[in-house]
């Protein structure tokens, strides 16, 4: 999350982690406790998942990412919320993890 090279700082609260872009992919790995989900290119693993309101398997429906944002953070957990727009309606899912991470 910052474009120095060295370990991005931890999110906040508050922080917005993405805006925009067309949902691609999504995919869970449950033995490995995470969530991947590729926007307009740009992949966003959440590890060590402890709670989402995500569903898989993800059929494929076209949709847009609006936000990630970040609700709460402390040192070993965040909660997010991501609102996606589908064709005919919006949802926020709901996630905390202890990771995120962006390539």
């Amino acid at each position: 999350m910052n474009g120095s090279g060295g370990a991005a700082a931890r999110p906040r609260a508050g922080d917005e982690l993405l805006r925009g872009g067309a949902l691609e992919r999504v995919a869970f790995d449950p033995v490995g406790g995470s969530v991947e989900l590729v926007v307009s290119g740009r992949r966003c693993t959440f590890e060590a998942v402890r709670a989402t309101t995500l569903l898989a398997p993800w059929d494929g429906t076209p949709g847009t990412v609006e936000w990630l944002r970040v609700v709460a953070a402390d040192e070993a957990s965040l909660a997010l919320e991501l609102r996606v727009q589908w064709l005919e309606v919006p949802r926020v899912y709901r996630m905390v993890c202890g990771a995120v991470r962006f390539g």
